[in-house]
């Protein structure tokens, strides 16, 4: 027996496709499981197997009811305290937002922690969509002190950067950032909004910004597709 022949059969059917989709542009759609399983004489569960290996890896998209395509480049986005916007912009790309939801909570241990004011003390949670040329890439949840920022929730619309009503109207001067990076199966919530399946790696990103006084200013938890985005800091001793 070969080397080759002692490899699983998934991961032999998964070096194949990989082959033929490097040769194909993004977006090209893939045949569906019956058909690479009729292609392969093999099970679906094989194809299947390949697939969700593929996806993991970032070099195949599958998007619930439409089928399965050829990955775009993942988005290289250096870590610094920017926003979504500028970000995009920077990258040639239309960047817009979906509002999921806007509403009044009050702040657990954690966020008021994160902000500095007390447990139980009013917030605004905003819960959107982030997309780039319509695609969305990232669902992002901010919280914010309303005693820090009244009246903000009547602000919000698909159409502003929050960043940009932070600076504008409420005089937040950015400066730095604590951020932790962790990674996560997609949930069936998640991966509905994010239009990809459920378990697709997702990097969690957990963000405390602070202005130039050292005062925090928001605490924000994202979550970003694994397969779309990768991450870049410059390091020095």
């Amino acid at each position: 027996m070969t080397d080759t022949e002692r490899l699983p059969k998934y991961y032999r059917v998964k070096e194949v496709i990989m082959a033929e989709i490097d040769g194909l542009q993004p977006g090209a759609p893939l045949p569906d499981e019956r058909t690479l399983a009729a292609s392969f004489e093999t099970s679906r569960t094989t194809i299947r197997q390949a697939l969700q290996e593929l996806s993991r890896e970032g070099r195949i998209m599958r998007r619930q009811g439409h089928g399965t395509f050829v990955a775009e480049p993942k988005l290289t986005l250096p870590l610094r305290l920017s926003s979504h916007t500028e970000d995009m912009h920077e990258l040639g790309m239309v960047p817009s937002s979906r509002v999921l939801s806007v509403t009044d909570e009050c702040a657990d241990n954690t966020i008021g922690d994160a902000l500095g004011i007390g447990t139980g003390d009013p917030i605004v949670v905003i819960s959107r969509v982030r997309l780039a040329d319509g695609i969305p890439l990232a669902l992002e949840i901010n919280h914010l002190s309303q005693a820090r920022f009244p009246g903000i929730a009547r602000l919000i619309n698909d159409h502003v950067s929050l960043y940009e009503i932070l600076v504008d109207d409420y005089g937040v001067t950015p400066d730095h950032a604590l951020e932790t990076i962790e990674s996560a199966p997609a949930t069936p919530e998640e991966a509905k909004l994010l239009e990809t399946e459920i378990g697709t790696p997702m990097m969690l990103m957990s963000r405390q910004s602070f202005e130039s006084d050292g005062d925090a200013f928001e605490y924000v938890r994202s979550v970003y597709r694994g397969d779309r985005y990768r991450f870049a800091t410059r390091l020095a001793t």
